[in-house]
């Protein structure tokens, strides 16, 4: 086996070792859940979690690396996993926080043999969201009524350093980002963390999302959950339930 791969069968073990771990605290947390819904009976919702892109701005990730790799002259490409397939686990682990920025683009760098002229802040780069403000509105008329409202989003650490930098977080009581919390959509942890930091139960918990996939988790966890498309959409969920 090449040396240039020992590196990623490091990455492999690691994530063996922690999809052990979360089976073993996936069943005892569902245990619990099983018990609390057995003994009671409904739950009003108390806090509710906002994904930040597709929802609260737009932006695609997509577009960003296809940018990119139209600079580094490779535009035939679509993505970075077209480069090579294995970029799909370190993109993941970025994502988590499990690597470092340098980190990533070392792994690009040696997965795909492309050698961008420099790395520095280079992920930032293409990354332009724009806000929904109709969404904005919604959080803020959900605050005054003293509803808690708190970010859920996938984010790499230089998106997450630049949405802080930009204040777009100020619109939550809270944040919490997969790089942050070492979880990403869809994984049921990352939910699971969010309720323990919470201190809810997860039918406490209200979840839009523009990723189906994210929802069905979350449903699957006891989380009210909607489908993000529009904000007008959004309202009318957000009135029926009470919220609004």
């Amino acid at each position: 086996m090449s040396i240039l791969y020992l590196p990623f069968c490091r990455f492999e073990g690691m994530r063996q070792f922690r999809i052990l771990t979360v089976q073993l605290y996936r069943r005892f947390y569902f245990a619990t859940i099983a018990a609390i819904r057995f003994t009671r009976k409904s739950f009003m919702i108390d806090v509710c979690l906002f994904d930040m892109g597709g929802v609260v701005t737009r932006f695609s990730s997509v577009d960003m690396e296809q940018r990119l790799l139209s600079d580094f002259g490779k535009s035939e490409l679509l993505s970075f996993e077209n480069a090579n397939p294995l970029m799909r686990y370190i993109r993941h682990d970025f994502l988590c926080g499990l690597i470092t920025d340098a980190q990533f683009w070392d792994a690009f760098q040696r997965l795909t043999h492309i050698r961008p002229a420099q790395t520095e802040k280079l992920y930032t780069k293409y990354f332009m969201p724009e806000k929904n403000t109709a969404t904005i509105s919604l959080i803020r008329r959900l605050r005054a009524k003293n509803i808690r409202v708190v970010g859920a989003s996938n984010a790499e650490p230089p998106h997450r350093a630049w949405h802080a930098a930009h204040k777009d977080y100020d619109i939550f009581d809270a944040i919490y980002t997969s790089d942050t919390i070492h979880f990403a959509k869809p994984d049921p942890m990352f939910y699971i963390k969010i309720a323990e930091q919470e201190n809810k139960n997860p039918e406490q918990l209200f979840f839009t999302d523009d990723n189906q996939e994210n929802i069905r988790t979350a449903e699957a966890l006891g989380l009210s959950t909607f489908l993000f498309t529009t904000a007008e959409a959004l309202e009318t969920r957000l009135s029926a339930l009470g919220l609004l």
